[in-house]
């Protein structure tokens, strides 16, 4: 499963049209920033980190460069979700200085139920 998602990341890092990132401590990579979606002026981020790297700031450092690397690009707008009881990417997000939004859907994955909560920036 890791070995086939890591080549789906790698693939998706050579497109043009694609926005994603590896996260890395020195030159190992720990995670990935990517775009789920992007509409317009508007992108929607997403991001996945080796647990053992979880809670020491990595993804909230990544978040702050991509989203200024997607200022530069042109982007007036990033916004993520996150299930409602991953408190860690809420707060991920709460530091970059995003804000929730209204909207929160279900979403199923790995056969349960969850909320998801979405934020979003202007930058």
């Amino acid at each position: 499963m890791a070995g086939r998602l890591f080549a789906e990341f790698l693939e998706l890092s050579g497109a043009h049209d694609r926005y994603v990132r590896t996260i890395c401590v020195g030159d190992t990579p720990i995670g990935v920033i990517h775009d789920v979606g992007i509409k317009y002026s508007s992108v929607e981020l997403g991001w996945a980190i080796l647990p053992q790297y979880h809670n020491i700031g990595y993804c909230t450092q990544a978040l702050k460069t991509a989203m200024e690397e997607l200022k530069q690009f042109g982007f007036t707008e990033v916004t993520a979700g996150a299930f409602e009881h991953n408190t860690s990417s809420l707060r991920v997000m709460e530091k970059n200085g995003m804000k929730r939004t209204d909207v929160c859907e279900s979403i199923t994955y790995r056969g349960e139920e969850h909320s998801c909560i979405y934020y979003k920036k202007q930058l």
